[in-house]
């Protein structure tokens, strides 16, 4: 398997498929090679990296500006605007490739995503997913239990 990235028609990057990687002892993976590609083509190749359910969301620095920006509006007083502050965008890191391709994972966002040495690399259209390996395939598993979900997607989009 592997990761394909393309231009929506809106602009930005499209990431989709799966890349399994190895982290090293210093908490480092490789970034596939046509995300790393696209990302250097639209700026310096960074990355901005947090918390996500269960596991790691990574975006480009482009995108990651427009959710910023768009946090920034939200009420400043609302408990649940707070909330999604603290919980997504305080704890965000940016994470800068080395000549290998490969990005350190802080500690702390390593030990959010319960991240050991086997993790996932998915793509998810505007960003990308960093999993633990057997995370990931306990929740593709019970994905597969139950498909249904397959079915609403399709009629959320108009399929």
């Amino acid at each position: 398997m592997g990761i394909s990235v393309y231009r929506g028609r809106e602009g930005g990057e499209m990431f989709q498929g799966i890349s399994y990687q190895t982290m090293d002892q210093k908490g480092r993976i490789a970034i596939p090679t046509r995300i790393r590609e696209v990302l250097n083509s639209g700026g310096n190749g960074n990355i901005m990296v947090t918390h996500g359910i269960s596991c790691l969301m990574a975006f480009s620095l482009e995108f990651w500006k427009i959710v910023v920006e768009k946090a920034a509006s939200l009420a400043t007083f609302d408990q649940r605007s707070r909330d999604f502050i603290r919980l997504f965008i305080a704890p965000a890191m940016e994470c800068a490739p080395d000549r290998q391709g490969r990005i350190l994972i802080p500690s702390s966002l390593r030990e959010y995503g319960e991240l050991d040495k086997d993790v996932v690399v998915a793509g998810m259209l505007k960003n990308f997913e960093i999993w633990d390996r057997k995370k990931f395939d306990a929740k593709m598993e019970s994905g597969r239990a139950d498909q249904s979900f397959l079915l609403e997607g399709a009629g959320l989009l108009g399929l």
